[in-house]
């Protein structure tokens, strides 16, 4: 499917008021760190790959915790060489991947966060099969709204 079909399809969705899930938003192919990583290991990823947010994981990929750019921020003095779960946020937010875009946009807006880890699997596997952030609807936003002045004709 292009761009185009992709949002032809979901400008026809959000006219007849369907829902659309957030997996055609979201980001599938997430960089991730181990939850047993170094500080210094994700700081070299964030800068790397220009990231906000890094999913933290276990072995199984399952979901553990989310690091960003704000933790790396609030670090305060202290070694680098620490282990990622000693900083990282362990309490996430999760999303499945069958959810509304609205659902997971309330979550992020109730809760105040830049990101939700996409889940898959069942009885209570956290298994990371994608990130949806603040970026990703901007992004959805602008290339799904018309407006006269443009910017957007391709879109």
């Amino acid at each position: 499917m292009t761009l185009d079909q992709f949002w032809k399809e979901a400008r026809s969705q959000i006219a007849d008021k369907r829902c659309i899930p957030i997996s055609e938003i979201m980001t599938d192919s997430v960089i991730t760190i181990q939850r047993t990583d170094s500080i210094r290991t994700a700081v070299d990823i964030l800068k790397t790959h220009r990231l906000r947010h890094l999913v933290v994981v276990d072995e199984a990929n399952q979901v553990r915790g989310v690091f960003t750019k704000r933790d790396l921020l609030n670090l305060g003095s202290g070694s680098l060489d620490r282990m990622m779960m000693s900083v990282a946020t362990a309490s996430v937010i999760t999303g499945g991947m069958h959810q509304c875009i609205r659902q997971i946009a309330s979550l992020m807006l109730d809760n105040q966060i830049g990101c939700v880890p996409i889940i898959s699997g069942s009885q209570g596997a956290k298994t990371i099969a994608g990130i949806v952030t603040e970026a990703d609807f901007v992004k959805a936003f602008a290339l799904g709204t018309a407006c006269g002045c443009g910017a957007m004709k391709n879109a």
